[in-house]
């Protein structure tokens, strides 16, 4: 099972303070054991924001938050495939009056393209799109990360490198399912920096 994380799940920990393994201990509660991924415009967004900081202060912790992510996490980019399932979904929402925003159409298309679900904390604007799997972390930002986890260990939200499931045709993806292997041609560009276990000895 796989999950891409949405900006806003990200930018959410951020600002309160939480590691990147915190935050993936939340994916994991809300989801169980999967693997967890970002898409291309996220990295957007979250550069976006270390540029906008008010303070240095801000700036150097937002770039830090920003390069750990990098390290730990697949990133995947907008493929053809994924603009071209984007662009049908939008066309066809538009079409019965429901508008959905660029950078959550093309989170929730790479998602969708791999057979993913989305975590956010804004579940109404994904579930917009047709057989997009969808899960709110918003009631777990509520309670303390030690409740969560009463253990120490490190969270398997990113112990296996995420990989998308085949598509069969264009009928939309109706839940998250375990990958087997890459569509072909496989996106040259998907990342995945350091595995998790190096990633935490330098965090």
């Amino acid at each position: 099972m796989g999950v891409i994380l949405d900006s806003s799940v990200l930018i959410a920990g951020e600002r309160r303070g939480e590691s990147i393994w915190e935050i993936l201990e939340r994916v994991e509660t809300a989801c169980g054991e999967a693997t967890a991924a970002l898409s291309a415009v996220t990295a957007v967004e979250l550069t976006h924001g270390v540029y906008r900081a008010r303070t240095d202060v801000d700036r150097t912790r937002r770039e830090n938050f920003v390069e750990a992510l990098d390290r730990v996490m697949a990133v995947y980019p907008l493929t053809l495939d994924v603009a071209r399932l984007a662009g049908r979904i939008h066309g066809e929402q538009m079409g019965v009056g429901v508008s959905i925003d660029f950078a959550d159409l093309i989170i929730g298309s790479t998602a969708l393209f791999l057979g993913f679900g989305v975590v956010t904390l804004n579940a109404k604007h994904f579930q917009q799109i047709p057989g997009l799997s969808v899960s709110s972390l918003q009631r777990l930002l509520e309670i303390p990360i030690r409740r969560l986890t009463p253990n120490t260990s490190r969270p398997a939200a990113c112990s296996r490198r995420p990989q998308p499931a085949r598509r069969s045709g264009s009928a939309p993806v109706r839940r998250c399912r375990r990958a087997t292997r890459w569509p072909s041609p496989a996106p040259s560009a998907v990342l995945l920096r350091r595995n998790c276990r190096r990633a935490s000895a330098l965090l």
